[in-house]
């Protein structure tokens, strides 16, 4: 067996400065070395690094440059990803829109403190991300994480990821529908709960990534918002309460969106829950706003950033299944 692994630098690639965290050249060998003290190396490997950054410093061409390098990675069994935990979810959901589900595993990691900090969880993710790897029946992409609060070290599907909670360093997919776990033992055990849609939609087609998604203004809803200029911006996604509502009453709403209907701009909604319907819901055809009921809002942000640099994105292609974004909400 042959693994691929890949650092991109983030807290993973990183060592105490005193009382700063920064980049260390050495600690993707620190990493292997650790591992290698507690668990045979029963595989060949190579190591390679494409770019090193702290992750909440990633752009779109941090984000085409690993895509290309895993793109020309031939000959391996599995790819390990070590990557910085604050953006690890857009680089996740942009690599299972490009890999899909059918692909030899690539499991992103990452480490909530660096390596030399008795709090890290690093070496039990890289173990669980090798475990997958060496099981041999795992197609896809994945995220393999140890949240504080568990001693089982789950895999996510890397489309379903959600954003950190304030205060915390817990890593969890929408609806709680992660992939599987590797109890204390080390065995595998997946969700009999978890179920996907095959692939429905190819690839984007790979280019030169854009740095910037100059295109797509992204809000989010909170109390008293102020909304922002359209000009320039092809598509609006608006991240929703937790009920998937958004304001469709006060003036300054109701004029932004009614601006972007008029110039022709697609406004979707993300985080719609799909259950019950508001008064504020039935205002949604009159505004058009197109709610996104069954996709993470990050991966949903990132196939919108993907897709429309291949051409226009609707509402069909946005509800098709690609890399296991799409979760049956009533399953």
């Amino acid at each position: 067996m042959k693994i691929l692994f890949v650092f991109t630098g983030g807290t993973i690639g990183s060592a105490y400065n005193g009382d700063i965290i920064s980049l260390n050249a050495k600690m993707p060998y620190a990493l292997i070395d650790e591992y290698s003290k507690k668990y045979p190396i029963d595989f060949d490997f190579d190591v390679i690094s494409p770019y090193s950054v702290l992750s909440e410093n990633n752009t779109g061409l941090e984000i085409s440059s690993l895509i290309n390098t895993i793109a020309r990675a031939n000959g391996f069994d599995g790819i390990v990803i070590a990557h910085g935990t604050d953006t690890l979810q857009y680089t996740a959901a942009a690599l299972g829109y490009f890999f899909g589900n059918s692909c030899n595993p690539i499991c992103l990691i990452s480490s909530n403190y660096p390596l030399s900090d008795t709090r890290a969880n690093g070496l039990y993710n890289l173990h669980s991300a090798i475990s997958l790897i060496k099981l041999k029946s795992e197609k896809g992409v994945f995220a393999a994480y140890k949240n504080s609060d568990d001693n089982k070290t789950v895999l996510h599907r890397a489309s379903r990821l959600l954003s950190h909670d304030a205060f915390s360093d817990s890593l969890r997919s929408a609806r709680g529908a992660y992939y599987g776990f590797f109890d204390e033992s080390g065995d595998f055990v997946k969700n009999t709960d978890f179920t996907e849609k095959p692939d429905t939609i190819s690839a984007p087609v790979m280019k030169e990534f854009s740095a910037m998604a100059e295109r797509i203004l992204l809000i989010s809803s909170h109390v008293g918002m102020t909304y922002p200029s359209l000009d320039g911006i092809e598509y609006v996604l608006v991240d929703s309460y937790h009920s998937g509502t958004v304001d469709t009453a006060s003036e300054q709403a109701r004029r932004f969106y009614f601006s972007a209907r008029e110039r022709g701009i697609s406004v979707f909604l993300a985080g719609a829950y799909g259950g019950a319907q508001y008064q504020s819901t039935k205002e949604f055809d009159s505004l058009s706003i197109i709610p996104i009921p069954n996709i993470a809002p990050i991966a949903l942000y990132v196939k919108l950033w993907l897709y429309s640099q291949n051409g226009i994105v609707d509402k069909e292609l946005l509800l098709s299944s690609r890399g296991g974004d799409v979760i049956d909400f009533f399953s």
